[in-house]
């Protein structure tokens, strides 16, 4: 399930993620987030990029959070529990895996503003580990509660 997730993401999303997903779901939800924190931020978003005071930072195919969601969906769709079980913890799963990446990138944008050394790292591996430890151990939790019991 999950490749097929990943395939059908590479062939058919280009024109999806530049017109909507990366400009208006991901890149304008974590300017309004820096913004609230820091009113002075002055961050504005042009595309999928954000910009503030001589730094443009570009949110790329990637880091749209979709691997949080796929993981997310397959783990729970895998795992066998009634379906009125599945629903709920798909949508919470999803608003998770998508609260995990704003907060992902907004921290991103501060480590490549701030401290440049640190960034390529943290993009790398940081940020990533997280939402998997995070997205597992909300699956663990999801399941323990699951009344059908195996």
């Amino acid at each position: 399930m999950l490749l097929a997730f990943n395939l059908l993401y590479f062939l058919f999303a280009d024109r999806l993620l530049e017109n909507f997903i990366l400009p208006v779901l991901v890149a304008k939800p974590c300017a309004s987030v820096m913004n609230f924190i820091n009113p002075n931020n002055g961050i504005y978003v042009t595309g999928n990029r954000l910009r503030t005071f001589g730094v443009s930072f570009e949110i790329i195919r990637g880091c749209d959070g979709i691997q949080g969601f796929f993981l997310i969906v397959c783990a729970l769709c895998a795992y066998r529990m009634p379906i009125r079980e599945k629903i709920p913890g798909l949508f919470l799963g999803l608003v998770l895996a998508y609260a995990l990446n704003i907060a992902r990138i907004v921290v991103l944008f501060y480590l490549y503003r701030g401290h440049s050394a640190y960034f390529d790292f943290a993009h790398q591996f940081v940020g990533q580990t997280i939402t998997i430890l995070f997205l597992g151990i909300f699956f663990i939790f999801w399941i323990s509660r699951s009344t059908e019991k195996q």
